[in-house]
């Protein structure tokens, strides 16, 4: 709780005008038509951001958790380039932006039982008098739920972003 409270603070510290001013000079000028260069260079980096995502979405294997983390932190990076990017894409569905966020949220859950049971699991080292066998077996069901839901889940990626350069993006397909 004494770390929650620091870190509200150091957040509420933070100055976020400047930046925001920044994000809202680049959208207006690149909405003006002053920055077609600077228009390709994004549109460049959020393909090479979804690329990288899709690389490692080819490489999850369910039975290895740390393989959905590695397409989590890749699509992290892709998600808050579209946050700022998008209101320069024609057509945008707006929408897009929440299905991208439960997207994200359904690989940190899995993350999040990862690390809970690699912690009880130290924990259960040190302490020899307890047993912790009914709680690593109901977070392990967790985990296996979680995969699960993301498996269910997981070729939504498809729908973010276009599969490449000179193909259409997802939303323009379905006009």
């Amino acid at each position: 709780e004494k770390i929650l409270r620091t870190l509200r603070k150091e957040i509420k510290k933070l100055e976020t005008t400047e930046v925001k001013k920044r994000i809202r000079k680049t959208h207006e000028s690149m909405e003006t038509g002053q920055a077609d260069d600077l228009k390709s260079e994004i549109m460049q980096a959020v393909d090479d951001a979804y690329l990288t995502t899709k690389q490692r979405y080819g490489w999850i294997d369910p039975a290895r958790p740390t393989t959905i983390h590695r397409v989590r932190t890749a699509f992290k990076s892709f998600r808050y380039m579209m946050e700022i990017f998008h209101p320069l894409l024609q057509d945008f569905p707006p929408e897009t932006l929440k299905l991208m966020n439960d997207y994200q949220s359904l690989m940190g859950e899995i993350q999040d039982v990862e690390v809970f049971i690699g912690t009880l699991a130290d924990y259960a080292e040190s302490v020899s008098s307890t047993d912790l066998e009914p709680v690593q077996r109901y977070y392990e069901q967790r985990r296996t739920e979680a995969i699960s839901a993301y498996v269910e889940e997981m070729k939504q990626l498809d729908t973010f972003w276009r599969p490449a350069p000179d193909q259409p993006f997802p939303w323009e397909k379905t006009k």
